[in-house]
């Protein structure tokens, strides 16, 4: 027994030894949030007419990916100047369905068909934004923060969550949509897995009904310097209307601390052309042979500064599809061989001295395209092409005072957007998105939910999260916080908002279906407008009110760790929608319906919010 006494205590002492040299630490934080959402119209008239339809899913934007997210396919030029790059229709090989003009510009990397199972953004009539209609759903997720700490030096980080598999208010895979002008789908193909999962999506409780994946994973190290991170990680930069969490620096980040400065070096790696920002398409032909960031910070008492460059260099390579086989002279789609140089820039300032702050942000980029195969201006695909040049900025700032348990915030946003009669078949001007997080604390509908028009955001830095984000318009907001107890926050925003820019939108662009309209649909339009045709009558949308929303909400800490967040909106749209939306509209009498009829008016929209969040 003393024996094995002895040879008890020696282990235990080698095991005191030696356990310093192989400890390592685990903590772990996590969430649970449930969410319930009612959304319903105050009217009759809604976005797109007055008509019974039964599919549930927001009349907003509905991401579609696809395999390789096709390019944008340059169509003819209108025959009457100074319109002369304006999107026309095309004809395509019988089973194909229509292609119908693309809301964008042409040429631009966002620029989707919306035919033959290629649609890569598209929006729907129906749903939460139906005639005399509401809907209610309610989902979940649960998240994990993992950390292992290996020594003081090195960590390894992670972010878990328990989602599901459900297209973002995607609707069904249609094989048809009947109607004069309506699009074609063959479907939706998979959809990917998010963050949320819907109820009741089995009939056994004991069915599998959401899925974890790893949305980030990655290490950071300390070295003598400054700290290298490696991996998948958020990317918050600014005031968070143009990186923000959500947005990631791939692979690669080292952050050196020198006084109040830091300088921080990125590298994004195995990115394709269209994941310069909100992309989701994974791989591609489109590689660049070098993507990295370079920003700089400066941190003293109540200021922060920054600065950031960032700067994608690609070649695409070419290649035949036999979709696009029907172009003349050319078997490989626009965008497939061509050189680029994506720049962008971004400037921000905080201020905050505990009663005033100040939040503002710059963001602008350029992108310029060199051409092997591409338009040659007049509406054909040819060797070497014309270069295109594209460019886009956005313009964000806050104001706000602080007096014992109130806050008062103003809010600024402009965001540019296409423009459509320039005149120049290489310089053409894009809409750069705000981050929907920089806004939510003052909107919920107009933006978050339906993009200000839903197709609005389309551009080269295209959100595909499932929200909608503010492009090609200017806004004011205001929003007031009362804090009634330490757990216990009321507050109410309103905010208004107009289009930037005069020729941004056609006249009648968007169909009673949801799409893009023809020449024929516009054209129909315009006559029960009473609106003369070009070159006599103005092509574009003429009143650029989008409407104003007003939210009031409430942020209630129930217990330690739980928190509950209710918030009620209400949306009233602008006469943009008069110009820019066919309607749908039963004819007075009975029996005929005009797909092409104008609403003098839209009623609101109006939502309830309400989650429960526990944080451990």
């Amino acid at each position: 027994m003393k024996k094995f006494s002895v040879i008890l205590l020696a282990g235990l002492l080698l095991v005191a030894f030696a356990a310093p040299a192989f400890a390592w630490e685990f903590s772990m934080k996590g969430e649970w949030e449930y969410r319930f959402r009612y959304f319903g119209r105050a009217g009759d008239a809604d976005l797109f007419g007055q008509q019974f339809q039964s599919e549930v899913g927001f009349a907003g934007q509905n991401i579609y990916g696809t395999a390789d997210f096709q390019p944008a396919i340059p169509l003819g030029p209108m025959t009457v100047p100074p319109y002369n790059n304006l999107p026309t229709t095309a004809t395509v090989p019988a089973g194909l369905g229509p292609v119908l003009p693309f809301a964008a510009l042409p040429g631009t990397i966002a620029n989707v068909n919306t035919t033959a199972g290629l649609a890569g953004m598209r929006i729907v009539r129906g749903g939460f934004s139906l005639y005399s209609s509401d809907a209610i759903y309610h989902d979940s997720r649960l998240t994990f923060y993992p950390e292992i700490r290996v020594n003081p030096a090195i960590r390894v980080h992670g972010v878990y969550t328990v989602g599901g598999l459900r297209n973002k208010y995607a609707q069904h895979n249609w094989p048809l949509i009947p109607g004069p002008g309506s699009p074609y789908m063959q479907g939706a193909g998979v959809p990917p897995i998010e963050r949320y999962y819907v109820h009741q999506t089995s009939d056994n409780a004991y069915d599998t009904a959401a899925i974890g994946s790893w949305e980030q994973f990655r290490a950071t190290i300390q070295i003598p310097w400054g700290i290298l991170s490696l991996g998948v990680k958020d990317f918050p930069f600014g005031t968070g209307a143009s990186l923000s969490n959500g947005l990631r620096s791939e692979a690669f980040l080292l952050v050196v601390p020198y006084g109040p400065m830091r300088f921080l070096w990125g590298v994004w790696l195995a990115r394709n052309a269209t994941n310069a920002g909100y992309g989701t398409v994974p791989d591609s032909d489109r590689k660049p042979s070098f993507f990295e960031g370079m920003l700089a910070t400066y941190d003293a008492c109540d200021l922060s500064m920054g600065l950031g460059y960032i700067l994608q260099n690609l070649h695409a390579k070419s290649y035949t599809n036999p979709n696009f086989g029907f172009f003349a002279g050319a078997g490989n789609p626009y965008g497939n061989a061509y050189d680029q140089n994506l720049q962008f820039w971004i400037a921000f300032m905080k201020y905050n001295n505990g009663r005033f702050f100040f939040n503002a942000e710059y963001a602008f980029f350029q992108q310029d395209r060199y051409h092997h195969i591409g338009p040659n201006g007049l509406g054909g695909l040819t060797a070497g092409a014309a270069p295109l040049f594209f460019e886009g900025y956005h313009w964000f700032t806050e104001f706000g005072v602080m007096a014992g348990p109130a806050k008062v915030s103003l809010m600024n946003a402009i965001s540019s957007g296409g423009v459509l009669n320039t005149g120049n078949p290489t310089k053409q001007y894009l809409g750069y998105p705000i981050d929907y997080q920089a806004m939510s604390p003052y909107q919920f509908l107009m933006f978050e939910t339906y993009g200000g028009g839903n197709d609005a955001f389309a551009g080269p830095l295209l959100p595909a999260d499932g929200h909608g984000m503010m492009s090609d318009a200017f806004c004011y907001a205001a929003r007031l916080d009362y804090a009634v107890a330490s757990n216990l926050n009321v507050w109410g925003s309103y905010i208004w908002a107009h289009r930037l820019e005069k020729a941004g939108y056609l006249f009648g662009g968007k169909n009673s279906f949801g799409g893009a309209a023809s020449a024929a649909q516009i054209a129909a339009f315009r006559a029960s407008a009473g609106r003369a045709a070009p070159p006599n009558g103005d092509p574009f949308v003429t009143d650029g009110f989008l409407g104003w929303e007003a939210n009031a909400g409430v942020d209630w800490k129930l217990l330690e760790g739980l928190t509950a967040y209710l918030r009620y909106s209400y949306w009233q749209p602008g006469e943009w929608f008069k110009e820019a939306y066919q309607a749908h509209v039963p004819v007075p009498g009975g029996g005929a319906v005009n797909d092409f009829g104008v609403l003098q008016s839209r009623d609101a929209i109006q939502a309830f919010h309400g989650s429960l969040m526990v944080n451990f």
